[in-house]
C-alpha cells in the first residue's frame, strides 16, 4: 500500500510534453520500502502515519507547482492538500510548519495566479479552509477535554478548567520533550539551560542516522550546488518560477526541528524530502534536453539519491524476512493497583512503570487522593482538590 500511494505514471503524456510530474513520485519508492521494512509498522505509535503523510503531501505539493492547477478555476488538490495538511498535525504535532509552509505558499500562487479581489480572495479562503478548520476543532476540542489545551504540550490556547493540567506542569512536560530530544535520560535542568547537549547530540546523529539524515544532508548540498550550475551553464528557456519554492517547506520545518526538539523522528520524512527538493529544481532545467539525455539524468540522480539505502539493505540482508504480517503489535497486559480517593472513588494504577496500557478505568499512574467526580447532567467532570 505504501508503494501503491506513489506509484510512478507512464514516462509520456499523451500530448507528447514531459512534466516533472511524471519523474518525481518514483524517487519516494526505496524510502518508503526502507521505511517498511525498517520500522515498527504494527506499532500504534504515530510516527509511521506522519512519514507517510509528509510524503503525500509533499507529493501534491509538487504536483500543484509543475502542473500549474493554481491557474485554473479547479480548487480540488489543494482542498485535498489542505485536508491532508489538518490531518497531519491531528497525527503528530511537529508536522506543524511542514504543513502551514505548504499550505501558505500555494495559496499564495493562487491569489496571485487567479487575480482575485479581496472579497473573492476572503470567500474562496473561506471555503478551502473550512472542513480542515472543522478537522483542526475536533483534534482540539479533544484536547480541551482531556487536558485543558488544545495543543498540548504546548500552553498556546489552553483555558482555566477544573479538570485542566496547571500551566507549571504542560510547561514541564513540554521541557521533558525537548531535553529528551536533545539528550535523552537527562533532566530539563541538566540539558535546556546550556548547550552541552550539542557535542553528544551530534556523535549521535554522525554515528546512528548516516542513512536517514547525513547522506541526505550531503546529496541536498550536492544537489542545490548541481542545480545553480544547471541553471548558469545549460540554454536559457522559460522554467516554472515557483519550483525554486519547493524546499522552502522543507528548510523552514528543520529550522524549527533543530532549535525545537531535533530528536531525528521528530523530522519524520524531511530529510529524506530535502535532496529530492533540489532534484527537482534541476529536474525542471533539464526536461528541453533530449529523451535519451533527460532520462539518463534522471535515472543517475535516482541511484545516488538512493544509494544510502540500497547499501544499507546490502550489509543488512536479514531486514527482509522482518516483514510484519500479523497487524498491530499486541498491547501489552499489566498488573494493576486499586487506589481509593478522599471521596471514595476507586482509580486504578500501574503496579510498576508509569502507563496503563488497555486497562481498566479510570487508571493513571499518577494517583492523586483529592481527585473528586462532578455528576453534572450537562458536563460531568472530574476535579482535585478537597
Amino acid at each position: 500500500m505504501l508503494i501503491i500511494s506513489v506509484k510512478t505514471p507512464y514516462l509520456k503524456r499523451p500530448n507528447g510534453k514531459f512534466s516533472v510530474n511524471q519523474y518525481h513520485r518514483s524517487f519516494f519508492i526505496p524510502p518508503l520500502i526502507y521505511v517498511a521494512l525498517n520500522s515498527n509498522i504494527p506499532s500504534p505509535e504515530p510516527d509511521i502515519a506522519s512519514v507517510i503523510l509528509q510524503i503525500l503531501i509533499f507529493i501534491h505539493f509538487i504536483q500543484s507547482v509543475a502542473g500549474n492547477t493554481s491557474t485554473k478555476n479547479d480548487d480540488s488538490r489543494i482542498m485535498f492538500l489542505l485536508i491532508l495538511s489538518a490531518t497531519a498535525i491531528t497525527v503528530k504535532l511537529s508536522n506543524l510548519f511542514f504543513v502551514l509552509s505548504v499550505c501558505a505558499i500555494l495559496l499564495i500562487i493562487k491569489q496571485k495566479s487567479l487575480r482575485l479581489s479581496k472579497k473573492q480572495a476572503f470567500l474562496r479562503l473561506g471555503k478551502l479552509l473550512a472542513l480542515p478548520a472543522l478537522i483542526i476543532f475536533i483534534w482540539s476540542l479533544r484536547g480541551i477535554l482531556l487536558s485543558g489545551c488544545p495543543l498540548y504540550p504546548s500552553t498556546f490556547g489552553c483555558i482555566k478548567v477544573d479538570w485542566a493540567v496547571s500551566i507549571n506542569a504542560v510547561k514541564n512536560a513540554a521541557n521533558v520533550v525537548y531535553s529528551w530530544a536533545l539528550q535523552p535520560g537527562k533532566s530539563p535542568d541538566q540539558v535546556l539551560n546550556s548547550w552541552a547537549w550539542f557535542g553528544p547530540w551530534f556523535h549521535g546523529i554522525l554515528t546512528g542516522y548516516q542513512v536517514a539524515i547525513i547522506y541526505p544532508i550531503v546529496i541536498s548540498v550536492l544537489g542545490a550546488m548541481i542545480s545553480f550550475l544547471t541553471y548558469i551553464f545549460l540554454p536559457p528557456k522559460k522554467t516554472n518560477k515557483y519550483f525554486f519554492l519547493v524546499p522552502i517547506p522543507i528548510l523552514i520545518s528543520l529550522l524549527f526541528w533543530f532549535g525545537l526538539a531535533p530528536d531525528p523522528r521528530f523530522a519524520n520524512a524531511l530529510f529524506w524530502m530535502l535532496p529530492i527538493s533540489m532534484i527537482i529544481i534541476i529536474i525542471a532545467k533539464i526536461l528541453e534536453l533530449s529523451p535519451r539525455i533527460r532520462i539518463g539524468m534522471i535515472a543517475v540522480m535516482f541511484l545516488i539519491i538512493n544509494a544510502d539505502i540500497a547499501l544499507f539493505f546490502v550489509q543488512n540482508p536479514r531486514t527482509f524476512p522482518n516483514i510484519p504480517v500479523n497487524g498491530f503489535m499486541q498491547i501489552p497486559s499489566i498488573k494493576l493497583t486499586k487506589n481509593t480517593t478522599l471521596s471514595g472513588i476507586n482509580i486504578w494504577a500501574p503496579s510498576k512503570g508509569n502507563r496503563c496500557w488497555d486497562s481498566k478505568i479510570p487508571c493513571t499512574p499518577y494517583f492523586d487522593e483529592t481527585l473528586n467526580f462532578k455528576n453534572n447532567i450537562v458536563f460531568p467532570e472530574f476535579t482535585t482538590g478537597k
